[in-house]
């Protein structure tokens, strides 16, 4: 029995670890098949960064979109979770309780994937965005490659027939193109080494095991030493702050890690930072001010 006593915190703390760093593995994966679909978004669209936001927030969707979400009638959304047989039969018909095959469980579950559902998974997204915990980066093209290697070129920067004279490094006949390289130290690159679209994504992916969630979390907010009073309470990690141990290598110096780990934009969130990237060839004309989403519509 004591022995059980002993082993049991340490069992419980190892397979929630599990859990959690299975989720973790599961937005990674997620985060990697958005990564390239924005690019790809970004090569057909001219490097536009709303263009691959939007990529972004359509394949990232997947990993909230459930048969509970449904618009709460004030521009938002909400989830209708609720346990009892009573509630699923309303929401996923009688062949979710009725159905003894694991197949006609799945089809019934289906059909309830409406658009109310993929449009608060994507609604969660772009709130994700707006709040900070997504950073999309051109990594290549860089401003030194259209300085060297753009021309003048027309441009519909609205989409509404807004055609104007813009920076663009031209994306016709690369092959029959002078493949010399241009520049200066480790700017240097050829009009073909512009062309490939480069992407970065930050992921400030949230924590919801409970306990691991602030172990994680504090490992990479904390540096030895560092943890404040606040955190010695009952039921936390240390009785000391001089005693945090060696492991905790926090906290992210700047940037958006920093934004994510020490100053997120909801008080109290536990993240950590996921990162993914991915390149692909230009199939349109790249465009400096689609790629700092700076193509301003012309003034009345």
């Amino acid at each position: 029995m004591v022995e059980f006593v002993i082993i049991l915190p340490v069992m419980l703390t190892l397979v929630l670890a599990i859990v959690q760093f299975a989720l973790i593995y599961k937005a990674k994966i997620t985060l990697n098949y958005a990564t390239f679909q924005t690019v790809r978004a970004g090569s057909l669209n001219n490097g536009s960064l709303s263009e691959m936001e939007q990529a972004f927030t359509s394949n990232m969707a997947p990993m909230f979109t459930s048969s509970y979400l449904r618009f709460d009638g004030s521009d938002g959304c909400t989830s209708d979770f609720n346990a009892t047989d009573g509630a699923r039969l309303a929401r996923l018909g009688g062949a979710q309780i009725t159905e003894d095959g694991l197949r006609g469980v799945l089809d019934s579950r289906i059909g309830n994937f409406d658009s109310e559902k993929v449009l608060c998974a994507r609604r969660i997204v772009q709130q994700q965005i707006d709040d900070g915990y997504v950073n999309i980066s051109v990594v290549n093209p860089t401003i030194t490659s259209f300085n060297i290697l753009g021309v003048d070129g027309y441009h519909d920067v609205t989409g509404n027939d807004d055609i104007r004279i813009v920076n663009m490094i031209p994306n016709d006949n690369l092959m029959y193109r002078n493949p010399q390289v241009v520049g200066v130290g480790i700017s240097t690159q050829s009009i073909q080494d512009a062309n490939l679209l480069k992407i970065h994504v930050g992921y400030c992916y949230e924590l919801i095991i409970p306990f691991i969630n602030r172990m994680v979390w504090a490992m990479q907010r904390y540096g030895p030493g560092a943890a404040p009073a606040s955190e010695t309470g009952f039921a936390n990690y240390w009785a000391d702050p001089a005693a945090t141990p060696p492991g905790f290598f926090g906290p992210p110096y700047a940037g958006f890690a920093s934004s994510c780990i020490v100053n997120p934009a909801d008080t109290g969130r536990r993240s950590i930072v996921l990162y993914s990237q991915s390149i692909m060839r230009m199939q349109s004309a790249a465009v400096q001010c689609e790629t700092t989403d700076t193509c301003a519509p012309a003034s009345p």
